[in-house]
């Protein structure tokens, strides 16, 4: 997971936060994953974005924009659904907003 903000922008900023897959699986080397990543902060679900190949071989990215960050910090999670070849995964960001 990564954020295109290094340091806290102030509210309503956009945000783009990168979910990035890649496939593992020793009968298919480098299978594409498929499938999407759901995108949570603190629980809370944002949003449900489906893989789309990019991001190198054997490799598919979800991409969330957003502008929609309250002030504070955020613990941005991306959890991945799996497929029949790649198992479910997840990952997290911390991205912070400036009040």
């Amino acid at each position: 997971m990564t954020s295109s903000r290094s340091s806290p922008p102030p509210p309503g900023s956009l945000i783009k936060f990168t979910a990035k897959v890649c496939g593992v699986h020793t009968l298919l080397p480098a299978a594409v994953p498929t499938g999407s990543v759901t995108f949570t902060d603190q629980g809370a679900v944002l949003a449900t974005i489906a893989l789309a190949p990019g991001g190198g071989t054997g490799c598919a990215t979800a991409v969330l924009p957003t502008s929609s960050l309250a002030p504070g910090r955020h613990k941005i999670v991306g959890a991945y659904s799996g497929d029949p070849v790649n198992s479910k995964s997840r990952g997290s960001v911390v991205q912070s907003v400036h009040s």
